[in-house]
């Protein structure tokens, strides 16, 4: 069965809410706002992986999005299958059907309940009900989830083991050697560049007449000259200057078709941001953020 891993991201706004009584006749199911925020900050703090798998693997009641029980999974870290047909979910321009919402949030909710403390409400819920009872009450929470501004953000970074992600990597830092044609760095006035990337910004693929056939970026050279270092001994210049490059490497297509796809949806998707947002680059940095920031700690700059 072919995996395709994506690593969870979520953001968590959490409100005062009254307590949600799920039975009104048992006080076990009771839950507190307290409780609430406590199984957001599990979730969030999960590092969950989506595996994407063939529909016709998924289980029938639960085609969509299915949480696998650790005791069910080979994986070191929580689980949630996506059916093949409902992938898009994880696409950074594609908004959910309330369908696929529902039962996203509904697998994200078991997978919270069953990795809590041991001895928790929340892990005792999962202990104490067959599936069909977890399914019952998780489904339940999801509109309280919804009002409080739960968000979970797709397509942020795969799982390091994914080679998907290895072979990103490798090819961003064949493009960082000195010597390889293919992505030009060019060190121009901070008034060259767009307010939203003040130190580094990836104009496009052939944007530069004079650098045909390459990824052209423009680095702010008068920040480089302020601060008298170079561009990789800069803490915040170094993570600018990457996120471009992966940008430029994602685009050329160097690093697969599949990266080449989701730079292609984020750009789609930043294309159509309304006029009020600042940042025109919005999906394209929660591409390259994570990216960066994982070749800063691997490679050594000088």
């Amino acid at each position: 069965m072919k995996h395709l891993l994506i690593a969870l991201s979520l953001a968590v706004c959490t409100t005062a809410t009254s307590a949600l009584g799920l039975a009104q006749d048992s006080a076990h199911f009771d839950i507190s706002s307290a409780d609430l925020t406590a199984l957001e900050n599990t979730i969030s703090q999960s590092h969950a992986v989506f595996a994407i798998v063939s529909d016709a693997n998924m289980p029938k009641k639960e085609p969509i999005a299915y949480y696998v029980p650790a005791k069910d999974s080979d994986a070191k870290k929580p689980t949630i299958w996506i059916g093949d047909s409902h992938s898009k979910m994880l696409d950074v321009s594609y908004t959910p059907t309330p369908e696929e919402h529902q039962a996203l949030f509904t697998a994200l909710v078991i997978m919270g309940m069953n990795i809590s403390p041991a001895g928790s409400k929340w892990h005792t819920l999962y202990t104490d009900l067959q599936r069909v009872g977890d399914v019952a009450i998780a489904g339940k929470l999801v509109p309280q989830l919804d009002q409080d501004g739960f968000k979970f953000q797709p397509g942020t970074l795969l799982s390091d083991n994914d080679p998907e992600v290895q072979g990103l990597l490798t090819a961003v830092a064949r493009e960082l050697t000195p010597g390889v044609a293919g992505v030009t760095p060019d060190l121009q006035p901070a008034s060259a560049l767009p307010p939203y990337d003040p130190l580094a910004h990836y104009v496009g693929w052939n944007a530069n007449p004079k650098f045909p056939n390459q990824g052209y970026i423009t680095i702010n050279k008068d920040y480089v000259a302020a601060h008298g270092r170079s561009v990789t001994t800069d803490p915040q210049m170094l993570q600018a200057y990457l996120e471009a490059f992966v940008l430029a490497t994602c685009d050329s297509g160097h690093a697969g078709a599949a990266w080449k796809k989701r730079y292609d949806l984020a750009s789609a998707a930043d294309n159509a941001l309304p006029t009020s947002v600042g940042d025109r680059y919005q999906n394209r940095h929660a591409l390259a953020q994570p990216i960066a920031t994982k070749l800063k700690a691997l490679m050594v700059f000088e």
